[in-house]
């Protein structure tokens, strides 16, 4: 029976590798490389998702609403040009009567008017022309009801559309 093991001067055949190029002998090299690619990419990608989170998305916008605050705000400038120039030829902004205390939405209706030339423009949003007038040192109401179309303020000279709730991040109120 023949001896298993290998006879002492035989060698054991070796199997031939190409030698490794010597970049890859380097530390940090190939296979850091591709982990430092793919945290690159995966930082990349976070970075435009969080852009994109943080631009608003625009809205859809109705035209109509657009018109009807663009023909508010107009009107708005128009009445407060008047009650600028009133004050300056008054001496105090309409309506603010120091011997009664109160503002009499007729006495400012006319003098607006007066200083307009005509009447008082209508509210776009709500198709009044007619003024609410605040007593003095009476806040702003916190929610407008649409039944006239202009609320002022005699104390400040300050004039507001009255267009009821809206959900818009301006109210037109406020305009």
């Amino acid at each position: 029976m023949p001896d298993p093991s290998p006879a002492p001067d035989r060698e054991e055949p070796r199997a031939s590798y190409a030698p490794r190029p010597a970049s890859y002998d380097r530390p940090g090299d190939a296979g850091q490389a591709w982990v430092q690619v793919t945290l690159l990419a995966v930082l990349t990608a976070l970075l435009l998702f969080l852009a994109g989170i943080g631009r608003p998305v625009a809205r859809d916008v109705d035209p109509v609403r657009v018109e009807l605050a663009t023909e508010v705000r107009a009107a708005l400038d128009e009445l407060r040009d008047a009650i600028a120039r009133a004050r300056t030829a008054d001496g105090r902004w309409p309506g603010l009567v120091t011997l009664r205390g109160d503002a009499v939405a007729e006495e400012v209706e006319q003098r607006l008017e007066r200083e307009l030339g005509r009447p008082i423009p209508a509210n776009a949003w709500n198709g009044a022309s007619s003024l609410r007038v605040l007593p003095p040192g009476a806040p702003w109401p916190a929610r407008f009801d649409g039944r006239s179309g202009w609320v002022y303020r005699p104390s400040t000279g300050e004039i507001r559309a009255n267009v009821p709730g809206d959900d818009a991040e301006v109210r037109l109120a406020d305009l």
